[in-house]
Formats: C-alpha cells, sequence, structure tokens
C-alpha cells in the first residue's frame, strides 16, 4: 500500500486524485487536467514533492568526502546555495543522481542535503557507506521528517 505524504490530508480535501509513485500516494490531478495545466503556465502551481529523498550529511568532514564522491566542487559550495551532482563508481558509473545543498546552522556548523529521487535514498546510503572508511562524517536519512513543495509558473516568487 502507498504511504501518504505529509500533505496527504490536505491534497485530499482539495480534491486530488492520487497515483502511486516510489511507494508513496501523490497527487496527479484536481479533476481538470487542462484547467491545472494553464494555471501553471499562467499563474502558479504547488507540487508535493514530499516523496523525494533526502540525506543530511554532517561531520567536519563531511564536505571533503562529498567532494572527493561527487562530480560536483563541494568544497566551493557556498552556504545558502546547491547544485546538481552524480555520485559514481570507480569506473565512472552513475550510483545517484542529486541536488546539493550547503546549509549552514546560525552556530556556523555545515550540513550538506542531498536531495534525491523518489525510492533513491536506500541505494545512495549504501554506496556513501561503502566508501566512508576513516572520515568524520554522519549520515541521515531525513526523507520522511519534512514535506516538500516545488512551486512553479510565472507568479510562483509571489508565493515563496
Amino acid at each position: 500500500m502507498a504511504q501518504p505524504t505529509p500533505l496527504h490530508h490536505a491534497a485530499a480535501r482539495a480534491g486530488a486524485a492520487f497515483t502511486e509513485e516510489a511507494g508513496s500516494a501523490v497527487p496527479a490531478h484536481f479533476g481538470d487536467p487542462v484547467k491545472e495545466y494553464q494555471q501553471a503556465r499562467d499563474g502558479c502551481a504547488v507540487f508535493d514533492r514530499s516523496h523525494r529523498g533526502k540525506l543530511e550529511l554532517t561531520g567536519p568532514e563531511a564536505a571533503r568526502f562529498l567532494h572527493n564522491l561527487t562530480t560536483q566542487d563541494v568544497l566551493g559550495l557556498p552556504p545558502g546555495e546547491g547544485r546538481e551532482a552524480f555520485a559514481l563508481t570507480v569506473k565512472a558509473r552513475v550510483v545517484a543522481n542529486f541536488l546539493v545543498f550547503h546549509v549552514q546552522s546560525p552556530r556556523g556548523e555545515s550540513s550538506y542535503w542531498l536531495n534525491l529521487p523518489p525510492g533513491a535514498s536506500e541505494a545512495t546510503l549504501k554506496h556513501l557507506d561503502r566508501h566512508r572508511i576513516s572520515e568524520r562524517v554522519e549520515f541521515t536519512d531525513r526523507s520522511h521528517d519534512f514535506a516538500q513543495l516545488h512551486v512553479a509558473g510565472p507568479r510562483a516568487a509571489a508565493v515563496v
């Protein structure tokens, strides 16, 4: 059975018809896909992306660890910014693609958040853990701890 996202009840109250994606029940439409498309094109649309994977990497060597295992210059990633990255095998085969974000706490501590496609957290965690030898880095799967929205359209800035 598909798991509801944290926003499931709000979407159901708004009339959502649900579909399953990577084990989660996500809104497929709200009754009139053509009208919804027009609204997204002319105004703003909000999408429930809570079923995406969210991994948090912390520790004094988290940046260097990610820098060495991905295609992205994580060491040069300023706090508050994010970029697309790929985790690769030693033969340059893609294990995972994700967005990596550098988050800094009010106390100045850095953490790195990976935003992954639905269902990719477990395999990505295994890959990262397989390459952790003596690095001081911790991994936390935060996939079910947060709701996640994607806001799109020409008036999206007014919503955010």
